[in-house]
């Protein structure tokens, strides 16, 4: 409300003229500072679990609200119907995206793409003017000096938008240049181990043989662990928890950083979309959830990993009863009394579903 205050706009301009107007002429770091904190409530509200009271909210009307999410949908588009605070994006999209132009330098432009695919999120069709504005700011990206920490991050919004768009090739060699950038390596292989109970031998197993470099600075992991959703054991007769190897070294996960993880969760994607829904593709993709889950680094990783579980365990009859289990616990997250902000972290590079979509996986 304060910042919407600075902007000086008044009731009888036009809401979305009155924005265009101080994007060009207004203060730029407030106008900027605006529209970022109207992206990460929106996040918040549909994301994380933050709720918004009407009192929270007296600084905009009913026909402000209305002039907005009329603007965010484009023709022939409509918008989902589930998602809360529309306007809010609508107001991010307007500065961050709209006003691109006026806001330079790197982090300018990875706002944009941020707010640019989060309106894609929400959108029934596919924009060919995202699209079209998306392939400019990555291509200009290339021409600029990035700082080293903010290039990882550029590949992987980048690997993302290809991925959206169905451009897979494009999508995997971002993400292959990511972790690059990033000191890791991976690749597909296979050990003996044993899946069941009472397996008496070992048998090839898919799993995933990470290395990183021995110079890379690994970032620290802030996360509570104490505040992550639960991860509900198996408990099945016969399958085990997890494949004992008889190589104890796979046993063991790499510890990698938040970031890293977020380029495992990348290659996760790009893996189950290239490969045929069948029980082979679960057991080649499900090792990726894994390295995530035995080293929990912060919310919203945790998050997708566990929710893509569920979905891949969801086919089978020995571990659907956990996946709805795990489900009902996700969606208990989104406690309000439970939030904190730190739950962004990642929010736009994990590939964190919208709570809506837990919602409906709960209910198919």
């Amino acid at each position: 409300e304060h910042s919407f205050s600075r902007l000086n706009i008044r009731e009888e301009e036009d809401i979305v003229d009155a924005i265009k107007t101080r994007v060009e002429t207004g203060n730029k770091a407030d106008v900027q500072a605006f529209g970022i904190s109207c992206l990460q409530m929106f996040i918040d509200v549909n994301w994380t679990g933050r709720t918004v009271g009407e009192d929270n909210l007296s600084w905009i009307n009913s026909e402000q609200i209305s002039t907005l999410e009329d603007h965010l949908v484009e023709s022939s588009d409509g918008l989902v119907d589930v998602a809360q605070l529309k306007y809010l994006l609508a107001l991010a999209r307007l500065i961050l995206v709209d006003g691109r132009q006026h806001f330079q330098g790197p982090y300018s432009d990875v706002w944009c793409i941020r707010c640019a695919l989060t309106v894609q999120t929400i959108l029934w069709e596919k924009s060919s003017t995202l699209y079209n504005l998306l392939k400019d700011t990555f291509k200009e990206l290339e021409n600029q000096v990035v700082p080293a920490t903010l290039k990882p991050i550029i590949l992987l919004h980048e690997s993302r938008f290809n991925y959206m768009f169905h451009d897979i090739r494009d999508s995997n060699r971002c993400a292959e240049a990511a972790a690059a950038c990033l000191g890791l390596t991976m690749e597909d292989t296979g050990a003996l181990g044993r899946r069941t109970k009472f397996q008496s031998t070992d048998l090839p197993q898919y799993t995933l043989n990470l290395q990183v470099a021995e110079d890379y600075a690994r970032q620290p992991n802030p996360a509570n662990i104490a505040s992550l959703p639960t991860d509900l054991k198996l408990d099945d007769e016969l399958r085990l928890e997890r494949i004992q190897f008889k190589d104890r070294e796979c046993d063991h996960s790499l510890d990698l950083d938040s970031l890293q993880q977020c380029v495992v969760l990348t290659r996760f994607f790009l893996k189950q979309r290239m490969l045929p829904d069948d029980e082979l593709t679960v057991e080649e993709v499900m090792p990726h959830l894994t390295v995530i889950l035995e080293n929990p680094t912060c919310w919203a990783n945790h998050m997708t990993a566990l929710f893509n579980r569920c979905k891949l365990e969801g086919k089978s009859g020995r571990t659907i009863e956990r996946a709805r289990a795990q489900l009902e616990i996700l969606l208990e997250a989104y406690n309000p009394e439970a939030f904190q902000p730190s739950r962004v972290r990642h929010c736009f590079l994990s590939g964190l579903p919208p709570k809506w979509e837990i919602q409906k996986e709960l209910g198919s």
